[in-house]
């Protein structure tokens, strides 16, 4: 993946979903790496600052009385 924090399958692809489940199943540094990258990307990426706020500053602005 982008960040290195999970593997992934296609859609409808069970053989391929069922070889990532066994990969991490057998490898528990991997899993941990893993855990360690996406602990980082949501304390940095998707924290409230860069995530919900923007989009909040979003919503606001179809309710401030300066939109027509």
């Amino acid at each position: 993946t982008d960040h290195e924090c999970g593997l992934s399958a296609a859609q409808g692809d069970a053989d391929g979903f069922a070889a990532a489940i066994g990969r991490l199943a057998g490898d528990a540094e991997l899993r941990a790496a893993y855990a360690c990258r996406a602990r980082g990307l949501a304390e940095t990426v998707l924290n409230r600052k860069n995530a919900v706020a923007p989009l909040l500053d979003e919503l606001g602005a179809f309710s401030s009385p300066d939109t027509p």
